[in-house]
């Protein structure tokens, strides 16, 4: 019956959330949405503003949505903080290896560790102020 959940994400700027999730984070853009319009592109243009674009590394796909679009989509979500309460936990290959790699570059919140059920975690704040957990088998 369910196939697939992908969240759509409420951000103030999609420019720099795709810095954040691409450059650093290593994620690659799918889709983005022009500002304004129902333009579709599959590469980013310098000075070229976004409402809403899709990021995808392995089978990891996201979606990002500016408050502006998403809001007008969506009334109900008026008044909705950026970076709720949602909490992404992302498996990872080797999440050591990408601690190491990450944790100059991002908002470590709380450091790696292992947990009794099996995996080894960390978790950290994107630029949005979401909290994205990487875990991986011990």
């Amino acid at each position: 019956m369910h196939k697939k959940i992908t969240p759509n994400m409420m951000v103030k700027d999609i420019n720099l959330t795709l810095d954040f999730y691409c450059n650093i984070l290593g994620f690659d853009l799918v889709i983005g949405v022009i500002e304004g319009t129902q333009d579709i592109v599959v590469e980013r243009q310098e000075n070229q503003l976004l409402a809403f674009a899709i990021v995808k590394s392995g089978n990891v796909e996201l979606m990002f949505q500016t408050e502006k679009s998403l809001t007008e989509e969506i009334s109900q979500l008026e008044g909705t903080n950026v970076g709720s309460s949602t909490v992404l936990y992302i498996e990872v290959e080797d999440v050591k290896k990408v601690y190491d790699e990450l944790k100059d570059k991002v908002i470590v919140v709380k450091d790696i560790e292992t947990k009794f059920y099996g995996k080894r975690e960390f978790y950290f704040r994107d630029c949005n102020g979401y909290i994205l957990g990487f875990a991986g088998d011990i």
